[in-house]
């Protein structure tokens, strides 16, 4: 009887131990949450492709603290009211923090629910210059749009552009970049200005105001519908747009035909060689946010070492975080910017063959002066 007694005993201890320890051992969730359908699944997909690469790095150093890190994916499809869906099933799924969402729209939809559960959001590109809670429970590794707005300033300005038309699509961040290069341009440089929202009749009274250059805030599908309407009134307006357009995509929408006499602005992060190599080798080319997505992972993972797998903790490890050295730059992490890149831009043109460049001055249009009078302006724009 003793015998069997212990026996007994023996193995429920035994079970126990495996049971406790598998508990301690348990993975931490990650939660994801972008466009993996619809209009926006490029960009959703080169973000998940660059979260699971960090993760996987993680995972092959120990984990967080010994901790295997797994990620809970939900598809927001870049709409605002599935954004909010999709935070409402992270949040259930006990996540230590989220990577999203893509757009503006869709992130200031989706967090109240983020704030209300305590948990942090990361974004590695949404830009619109103000967000509620950021540096609170909202934060980006990406910069705002402010810091594009004074390399757009210098482009008019050295372009020596009198007559400049803004145009912004009706999304929030269209809005909100129409409105911040506006404030911009009013102070640093002295062109006429008129701003105006894309709708079907805007072309002809864009006409009769006869600017020089036209601006686009929006994403690059409404880009590229517009350039198309503006190339067959004029091919003599220049036009610019934001970092919304560096992609294969706006181009092959707008047709090459039409991109000429065409820049785009763009943070072009410089692109470590091994993390480009290993993601190339996995999924192809890098995308604009790639970088940036593998930064706010890696910045996330590293606040939860020392947050014992609770939301709260991260987020508040978030918060006293005073700087992260990522592979887009140097961030600075702080309650009144939550976490921003030190940021750099170039001037981006578009060859005859439909492929981006580095803008050269010597083959440029002839407002922009002669040969070699402003090279080295544009290359890695450093701004305030």
């Amino acid at each position: 009887m003793p015998t069997a007694f212990f026996r007994r005993t023996g193995l429920l201890l035994a079970l126990l131990v495996v049971l406790f320890s598998g508990c301690s051992i348990r993975p931490l969730k990650l939660g994801v949450a972008l466009p993996l359908s619809g209009a926006g699944t490029a960009r959703g997909q080169e973000i998940l492709n660059a979260v699971m690469l960090a993760v996987d790095d993680v995972n092959k150093a120990g984990g967080v603290k010994g901790r295997k890190v797994e990620l809970a994916i939900q598809d927001d499809r870049d709409l605002p009211e599935q954004g909010r869906e999709a935070a409402q099933k992270l949040i259930a799924q006990d996540v230590i923090g989220v990577i999203g969402h893509y757009s503006s729209d869709v992130t200031l939809e989706a967090l109240p629910v983020y704030v209300e559960a305590q948990t942090a959001l990361i974004s590695p590109s949404v830009t619109l210059s103000k967000v509620p809670h950021e540096g609170q429970f909202f934060f980006r590794t990406i910069g705002d749009n402010r810091l594009q707005t004074h390399a757009v300033a210098q482009f008019i300005r050295v372009g020596q552009y009198q007559r400049v038309a803004v145009v912004s699509n009706s999304s929030l961040f269209g809005k909100d970049l129409a409105e911040t290069v506006m404030q911009t341009l009013q102070k640093e440089t002295g062109p006429v200005l008129k701003q105006y929202e894309d709708q079907p009749e805007l072309m002809d009274i864009l006409l009769k105001d006869l600017p020089e250059l036209v601006f686009y805030a929006g994403g690059y599908r409404d880009a590229a519908l517009f350039l198309q309407r503006l190339r067959e009134k004029s091919q003599t307006i220049d036009f610019v747009g934001g970092n919304s357009l560096h992609d294969p995509e706006f181009i092959r929408l707008a047709g090459m035909v039409n991109t000429q006499r065409s820049w785009i602005i763009s943070d072009v992060p410089p692109l470590d060689s091994d993390f480009a190599s290993r993601y190339q080798q996995r999924f192809g080319q890098p995308g604009l946010f790639s970088p940036y997505a593998y930064d706010a992972t890696r910045l996330l993972l590293q606040a939860a070492e020392g947050a014992r797998g609770k939301p709260a903790g991260v987020t508040e490890a978030l918060r006293r975080m005073a700087s992260y050295e990522g592979l887009t730059g140097s961030m600075t992490v702080n309650p009144g910017l939550g976490a921003t890149a030190l940021q750099s831009y170039e001037i981006l043109s578009i060859s005859p063959q439909g492929s981006f460049e580095l803008f050269d001055p010597e083959n440029a249009a002839p407002r922009f002066g002669a040969p070699g009078q402003i090279a080295g302006t544009w290359a890695r724009m450093a701004l305030p």
